[in-house]
């Protein structure tokens, strides 16, 4: 399902993240070789440990359920669904799909970096490649939700020249346990 982006660069701060030259190829999973859904799951929840990301989120929804909202988000584009390793093993995922109100979008439907990895650069070297391969394909903007209170997603998206085009509410409501 998705491509690994390997990172070929010694492990550096994000103030060195020039060094970091991500390169595309099929995703290999130690558990069950080429990376599915599983291996994409196992993947994700790692990103959310010490994650400032909709902290009051975590543990509301399976993950496969979370992959598969991933997938419903947009137009689901398997070849724009990277995870970025180092030395063959996994730091984070980037997930894009185009948009289904805008042709000329693209939207990042999740980008997370695993707690042992962040601030070292690995977070913006995926939002790059994302918008360049989005902008290969002729999208001319990428879209982005982020929960507000995650300061680090916020600092990185203006940084690297999104705006604030909007604002909403988020309300939850958690599942009814089984019967």
């Amino acid at each position: 399902m998705p491509h690994v982006l390997v990172i070929d660069a010694p492990d550096q701060r994000a103030k060195r993240c020039q060094e970091l030259r991500p390169r595309a190829r099929p995703a290999r999973d130690q558990q069950d070789g080429v990376v599915g859904r599983k291996g994409l799951e196992r993947i994700i929840e790692a990103t959310y440990v010490d994650s400032q990301d909709c902290p009051r989120l975590r543990g509301l929804r399976r993950m496969e359920d979370v992959v598969a909202s991933h997938k419903a988000s947009g137009i689901f584009r398997p070849q724009s669904w990277w995870i970025a390793a180092r030395e063959g093993q996994p730091v984070g995922c980037v997930l894009v799909n185009d948009s289904a109100e805008d042709k000329g979008a693209a939207e990042l439907v999740y980008l997370g970096v695993g707690s042992a990895h962040r601030r070292r650069g690995y977070g913006r070297a995926m939002l790059r490649h994302a918008m360049e391969q989005a902008r290969r394909r002729g999208r001319k903007r990428m879209n982005v939700a982020v929960d507000s209170a995650n300061a680090p997603a916020v600092r990185l998206y203006r940084h690297e020249g999104f705006r604030r085009t909007d604002q909403r509410d988020v309300y939850i409501k958690p599942p009814s346990p089984g019967p």
